[in-house]
């Protein structure tokens, strides 16, 4: 029973898309997912771009060493807190 019925769904032809329906509908897929992708990141890219801006607002009142450039200062101008030794 279960031969007879596996041959009558391989003979059945009802309902069979050919290549060019699938490439079609391929397409269609493919132009409806990519703007929907660029779209997701952009989003991703301006929010990531507000949370660096929050976390580093701009310039501030004094400079600001580089790595490496902090025993160069003279001992009244060296940063005292490690976070400002980083740009």
């Amino acid at each position: 029973m279960l031969k007879t019925l596996f041959r009558k769904f391989l003979a059945d032809e009802g309902g069979f898309l050919n290549s060019a329906e699938l490439a079609f509908l391929g397409t269609l897929l493919v132009i409806g997912i990519v703007p929907g992708i660029v779209t997701l990141r952009d989003a991703i890219v301006t929010e990531f771009a507000d949370m660096a801006e929050a976390v580093n607002p701009g310039p501030h009142n004094y400079p600001k060493p580089k790595f490496g450039e902090v025993d160069e200062l003279p001992v009244g101008e060296r940063p005292t807190v490690a976070a400002d030794i980083f740009p």
